[in-house]
């Protein structure tokens, strides 16, 4: 029913849901779909193109339109652009965002992607057309997008840094079962989490793979890039424990057998209920951690300090060539526009990396606030509350190493200061420099 909605539109705008590594999945799933149902798409960034009277414009899915993330303004002024003459927004979650879904007339047809969603629309809006749908990552052809490479000119870079970091923290953390098997525990720690699982979240095995991206992933040749990753890495599990959707969908589409706990909302139990049960019997929603059959066995792992040390280890051999990480500073709200500066890191590790991020678990922006130049010295802050993420194993200057330790924290300059605030398990910064 989706396609032939789609196909009804005639040449259309798609615009991907931006996020992390789950976001990528989708948005590569969507794209492939398209290109094998023959759909005349045009992808358009994140902004509606200037200089067009009339916009047909399809959304990408995702989780975006909950209060936790403060996208729902941008959200807002999205969909209330008087040129958009159709839109279908692919299947979405919607939890509290009373004045998005007020925006949305008779131009939109709406999917959403469960059931708890549905009803919420409706009880508050009866132009626009509302739909129950499948999450996009399940038209997904795992097999196709493990082997589909994307030409890009940082990619070798990128996989360096985030495609072999990936698959090396899943494969140290790596829990080994009885007859053989593996287990993969891949666990969240921010406002979604119901907290239910710490006891294993705050385990060095945890490995939360979602927040592996050293950039917001909203561009199409990045999402297929990004996937690939994603299912290489998991791929070497025999079983999956997570909270995070589209792991647990990635893992079921590889065929392991995988554990789904919920989050706050309801999202994950929602979705199953009406998408997973059926079309993955190896795929169990647990209400509590002690549900899961070898809780024991993953609180009793032997391996804990060297399942640290490796994810924490930085490559000692001295490199001739000189390898860096250009990301974009972006304004407050994310939008992307000249001239902002770049934050350059010299000197990246081989398993080195950097993830987007923003306060109070946002991860738009990527980074708020001009910078005078960042990289030597991590000074010449021009505005206070210029602040990133790192999650890395290892990035540092040759003559200055400033050394990110492992897991994630922000790190926050000021014009006349420069502090740390650190996140759960975090520890001190590092500053081996003057």
């Amino acid at each position: 029913m989706l396609t032939e909605i789609l196909r009804e539109l005639g040449p259309f705008l798609y615009m991907i849901n931006q996020g992390n590594v789950g976001d990528a999945l989708i948005a590569a799933s969507t794209v492939a779909l398209f290109e094998k149902e023959g759909l005349p798409f045009i992808p358009c960034g994140q902004n509606l193109p200037s200089g067009m009277e009339e916009i047909v414009l399809v959304y990408g899915g995702g989780g975006g339109f909950v209060p936790w993330f403060g996208m729902l303004p941008h959200y807002v002024q999205l969909f209330s652009d008087s040129r958009i003459r159709r839109c279908v927004i692919l299947p979405q979650s919607f939890r509290e965002c009373d004045e998005l879904v007020d925006v949305l007339d008779e131009r939109f047809t709406v999917c959403c992607r469960e059931r708890a969603s549905y009803e919420y629309c409706l009880s508050r809006n009866g132009r626009a057309r509302f739909l129950l749908a499948d999450d996009m990552a399940l038209v997904a052809d795992a097999g196709m997008l493990k082997k589909r490479r994307i030409p890009l000119p940082l990619l070798k870079m990128e996989e360096r840094a985030w495609g072999k970091c990936m698959k090396r923290d899943i494969k140290v953390s790596l829990v080994a079962l009885e007859g053989g098997g593996k287990l993969a525990v891949c666990l969240r720690r921010d406002p979604e989490s119901t907290g239910r699982a710490e006891a294993l979240a705050s385990l060095p095995l945890n490995t939360d793979i979602s927040l592996y991206f050293m950039r917001v992933i909203d561009d199409i040749p990045h999402a297929f890039a990004y996937t690939r990753w994603l299912l290489k890495a998991l791929d070497q599990a025999d079983v999956i424990l997570t909270d995070r959707l589209h792991v647990g969908i990635s893992g079921a589409l590889l065929g392991k057998e995988v554990f789904l706990m919920d989050n706050v909302y309801g999202k994950i139990s929602g979705i199953y209920e009406l998408s997973l049960r059926e079309r993955f019997p190896r795929l169990h929603v647990l209400n509590e951690l002690n549900e899961f059959p070898w809780v024991d066995k993953v609180l009793a792992a032997p391996d804990m300090a060297r399942c640290r040390k490796k994810k924490a280890g930085v490559r000692p051999e001295d490199r001739e060539g000189r390898h860096f990480v250009q990301i974009p500073l972006l304004p407050q709200g994310g939008e992307r526009s000249a001239p902002h500066q770049s934050l350059r890191i010299t000197g990246l590790q081989e398993t080195a990396g950097a993830s987007s991020g923003g306060e109070g678990g946002n991860f738009f922006p990527l980074m708020s606030g001009p910078l005078e130049r960042l990289g030597e010295s991590f000074a010449e802050v021009k505005e206070a509350e210029a602040v990133f993420f790192l999650l890395c194993q290892g990035v540092g200057n040759r003559d200055k190493t400033l050394r990110f330790l492992p897991e994630m924290r922000i790190l926050q300059h000021t014009q006349n200061q420069e502090s740390d605030r650190v996140f759960p398990e975090g520890r001190q910064i590092e500053n081996s420099g003057e």
